[in-house]
């Protein structure tokens, strides 16, 4: 049997060549993990950008709903205006003689104030002559009471 002996040189390209396979199984390891995370971050973004396509749609109907009711609530509107004008209308004409009626009782009322002011103003006038005639009568009272008190003192 022949033996065989390894060389340390042997030996040596054996253990570089082992650490070159273990740095190469290592690369091949990471780049495996990088492509899975760029695989799964493709697939969340491809979800979410189906999901956001989805939302869009959904948001684009409800937008055309909304403008629909939009349009549906303004006709009702502009209806309910000329419903509201027309009975407005038809009011102001029954009004016509209830507010006639009314601005006549309204000037009765005014001229029976009016009466009566008068009256207060005439009672007030009396109530002022009165007065006047009192304070005239009070000075010539005072008047004569000085005389007399002029003709006490000069005796």
């Amino acid at each position: 049997m022949r033996q065989c002996s390894t060389s340390p040189l042997t030996t040596d390209a054996a253990a570089v060549l082992q650490d070159r396979i273990d740095q190469l199984q290592d690369q091949v390891f990471r780049y495996s993990i990088d492509l899975a995370n760029r695989d799964k971050a493709l697939r969340v973004q491809q979800h979410d950008q189906g999901h956001k396509d989805e939302l869009l749609k959904r948001l684009d109907t409800m937008l055309e709903t909304a403008k629909a009711d939009k349009e549906a609530l303004q006709a009702a509107h502009d209806a309910l205006l000329a419903q509201r004008d027309t009975l407005k209308r038809r009011l102001d004409l029954t009004r016509g003689s209830d507010e006639h009626d009314l601005l006549k009782h309204q000037i009765q009322v005014l001229r029976t104030d009016k009466l009566q002011l008068l009256q207060d103003l005439a009672r007030v006038v009396l109530e002022r002559d009165v007065a006047i005639d009192d304070v005239a009568r009070g000075r010539r009272k005072i008047d004569h009471i000085r005389r007399i008190l002029a003709t006490v003192v000069m005796e």
